[in-house]
Protein backbone atom coordinates (compact mmCIF):
# COMPACT_ATOMS: atom_id res chain seq x y z
CA UNK A 1 0.00 0.00 0.00
CA UNK A 2 1.58 3.66 -1.18
CA UNK A 3 0.75 5.02 2.43
CA UNK A 4 2.78 2.58 4.30
CA UNK A 5 5.74 4.03 2.48
CA UNK A 6 4.78 7.77 4.25
CA UNK A 7 6.33 8.50 7.42
CA UNK A 8 5.32 12.14 7.80
CA UNK A 9 3.77 15.03 6.36
CA UNK A 10 4.76 18.50 7.22
CA UNK A 11 4.47 21.76 6.45
CA UNK A 12 7.27 23.76 5.55
CA UNK A 13 6.03 27.76 5.09
CA UNK A 14 3.10 29.20 3.58
CA UNK A 15 3.70 27.73 -0.10
CA UNK A 16 5.87 24.25 0.55
CA UNK A 17 5.21 20.90 2.69
CA UNK A 18 7.18 17.98 2.61
CA UNK A 19 6.90 14.32 2.66
CA UNK A 20 9.56 11.89 4.92
CA UNK A 21 9.30 9.08 3.34
CA UNK A 22 9.88 5.51 5.19
CA UNK A 23 13.25 4.45 3.13
CA UNK A 24 14.60 7.78 4.59
CA UNK A 25 14.14 10.16 1.49
CA UNK A 26 12.23 13.50 1.86
CA UNK A 27 10.31 15.22 -1.22
CA UNK A 28 9.65 19.32 -1.09
CA UNK A 29 6.96 20.34 -2.81
CA UNK A 30 5.94 23.90 -4.11
CA UNK A 31 2.36 24.24 -3.87
CA UNK A 32 1.83 26.02 -7.07
CA UNK A 33 3.90 23.62 -8.81
CA UNK A 34 1.67 20.70 -7.83
CA UNK A 35 -1.42 23.14 -8.41
CA UNK A 36 0.13 23.05 -12.24
CA UNK A 37 -0.26 19.32 -12.20
CA UNK A 38 -4.00 18.87 -10.99
CA UNK A 39 -4.60 15.96 -11.49
CA UNK A 40 -8.94 16.34 -10.86
CA UNK A 41 -11.11 15.95 -14.44
CA UNK A 42 -11.17 19.35 -15.26
CA UNK A 43 -7.45 20.89 -14.52
CA UNK A 44 -6.84 17.66 -17.11
CA UNK A 45 -8.52 18.47 -20.15
CA UNK A 46 -7.58 22.26 -19.75
CA UNK A 47 -3.91 22.02 -18.62
CA UNK A 48 -2.71 24.89 -20.68
CA UNK A 49 -5.31 27.05 -19.20
CA UNK A 50 -4.56 26.44 -15.37
CA UNK A 51 -3.72 30.10 -13.62
CA UNK A 52 -1.30 29.19 -10.70
CA UNK A 53 -0.12 32.04 -8.66
CA UNK A 54 3.44 31.84 -7.32
CA UNK A 55 2.14 32.98 -3.74
CA UNK A 56 -0.54 29.93 -3.48
CA UNK A 57 -0.83 28.85 0.10
CA UNK A 58 -2.29 25.66 1.82
CA UNK A 59 -5.26 25.80 3.91
CA UNK A 60 -5.88 22.27 4.59
CA UNK A 61 -4.13 19.10 3.72
CA UNK A 62 -5.84 16.18 4.33
CA UNK A 63 -5.20 12.38 3.90
CA UNK A 64 -7.71 10.29 1.49
CA UNK A 65 -7.26 7.42 2.79
CA UNK A 66 -4.26 5.47 1.59
CA UNK A 67 -4.26 6.66 -1.69
CA UNK A 68 -3.36 10.05 -1.41
CA UNK A 69 -3.26 13.87 -0.06
CA UNK A 70 -6.29 16.47 -0.76
CA UNK A 71 -5.05 19.78 -0.77
CA UNK A 72 -6.93 23.20 -0.30
CA UNK A 73 -5.46 25.82 -1.74
CA UNK A 74 -6.29 29.74 -1.19
CA UNK A 75 -6.38 30.26 -4.95
CA UNK A 76 -7.54 28.21 -8.08
CA UNK A 77 -8.34 24.98 -8.15
CA UNK A 78 -8.65 22.52 -5.08
CA UNK A 79 -10.44 19.44 -6.70
CA UNK A 80 -7.56 16.92 -7.34
CA UNK A 81 -6.49 13.99 -5.29
CA UNK A 82 -2.57 13.60 -5.52
CA UNK A 83 -2.03 10.10 -5.25
CA UNK A 84 1.28 9.07 -3.34
CA UNK A 85 2.56 7.43 -6.13
CA UNK A 86 2.40 10.29 -8.02
CA UNK A 87 4.20 12.58 -5.49
CA UNK A 88 6.45 9.86 -4.71
CA UNK A 89 7.52 10.49 -8.77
Amino acid sequence: LEDEKVREINTEDPYHFSINWLDGKKSLYRLSDLQRQCPCVKCSKNRENIRVHPETELLQLVRVGRYGLQLTFNKGCSEGIYPFSLLRD
